[in-house]
């Protein structure tokens, strides 16, 4: 039986802040070696629209939506069983299945191989929700890597992929995270999860054990923990080399967030005293915000010396509780699902014009944009 996994191109993707699509491997390794597998990464590669396949799955993020449907019924049309995923079809399921003949809702770790069951009986349903709990941390993965193949051009550097944890309780075995760096021959690896040193007893051990690999690494980290956690020397002490920090930048009213700006600058000082560069990651048109916000960010990059940084508009996601306030509200202004790529405004925000916001975010932007992929800086 043929498997066609399909992961989409969107306006949001760069070369800068984009990695592999982690769902390809999840399902590959879900699926074994019974299948005849193909994956099509459409940010590598075009679409191929003749192939023939008994299952094609498709990743759906709300700005993909209308490709995702387009290509659901060119192949059902071609008598492919189709099946939806991503956080898109999570949230509309039924919007999705105007298209699709099924839906993974959720994590696809519990799902997926009833669906392919299901598809071999002819039984299948609409709708798949993961089966397996959070507390189910026996679920593993083969993690992909990219290095000596067609994918190098495109990511500048050769990295292998981990995620550690799904959840707090949902934490992959740290033998087998461990045996997959041991095994690969690449230098770099990017770690998916965000605040890894949640699990501080693990990520103790994981440091620890990485730093005799002599590897360099990637993750994401937030101000608060690394202010109020003495994990950061275990981390550079291991690799790490570069993290995406979330940070929020106060507007001029907000004198009661200075102490958190402080704190910012405080953060980006230690990890570069550790040799840790960072990557900051600010959202713009939270309700607080006003239109000062675009020069504080620029004085925040001047001050702490950092070049560049990823930026995005505040997007509320079709079928999210902040979704339907807002529209309750009347405060969304875009219903065009290929809007929501956190690069255009689709709400009005309470404290600016959403005009205001599109041109802060550009000016930011165009100012801070780096011009060349992050990995090939830094790994």
């Amino acid at each position: 039986m043929k498997i066609l996994l399909i992961s989409l191109k969107h306006k949001q993707i760069n070369n800068n802040y984009y990695v592999y699509p982690h769902f390809i491997s999840i399902l590959k390794s879900l699926s074994g070696k019974e299948y005849d597998i193909l994956s099509i990464d459409e940010n590598k590669t075009e679409i191929d629209f003749n192939i023939k396949a008994d299952i094609v799955g498709i990743s759906v993020y709300s700005a993909t939506a209308s490709r995702a449907y387009f290509l659901a019924l060119h192949y059902k049309r071609l008598g492919a069983t189709v099946v939806l995923g991503g956080p898109h079809a999570s949230a509309l399921p039924e919007e999705g299945l105007q298209f699709a003949d099924s839906i993974i809702v959720g994590r696809a770790e519990g799902s997926w191989n009833q669906f392919l069951r299901d598809v071999k009986s002819n039984k299948i349903k609409k709708k798949y929700k993961s089966s397996l709990h959070l507390s189910d941390n026996h679920f593993e993965v083969d993690h992909p890597e990219h290095g000596d193949s067609e994918l190098t051009h495109l990511y500048k550097k050769d990295y292998k992929i981990l995620e550690l944890a799904i959840s707090k309780t949902w934490i992959h075995s740290l033998d087998k995270i461990l045996d997959e760096i041991h095994q690969t021959k690449l230098k770099n690896l990017l770690l998916l999860d965000y605040d890894i040193h949640f699990m501080k007893k693990y990520s103790q051990t994981f440091f620890n054990e990485l730093k005799h690999f002599k590897k360099n690494w990637m993750a994401q980290f937030s101000v608060d923990h690394i202010i109020n956690n003495d994990f950061l020397h275990q981390a550079a002490e291991s690799g790490c080399v570069c993290c995406e920090l979330n940070i929020t930048i106060p507007s001029e009213e907000l004198h009661k967030r200075d102490d958190y700006l402080e704190q910012s600058f405080t953060a980006v000082q230690k990890l570069r005293d550790l040799g840790i560069h960072t990557i900051p990651k600010i959202t713009f048109g939270y309700d607080v915000d006003n239109p000062t916000i675009f020069d504080n960010t620029l004085a925040f990059m001047e001050k702490t010396k950092l070049s560049h940084g990823h930026f995005e508009i505040y997007t509320p996601f079709p079928g999210s509780g902040l979704f339907y306030n807002l529209d309750r509200q009347n405060r969304i202004i875009d219903y065009n699902w290929d809007n929501y790529d956190f690069k255009h405004v689709v709400h009005k925000p309470l404290l600016m014009s959403p005009e205001d916001l599109q041109m802060g975010y550009e000016k930011v932007l165009k100012t801070c944009q780096p011009k060349k992929s992050f990995f090939s800086r830094f790994f």
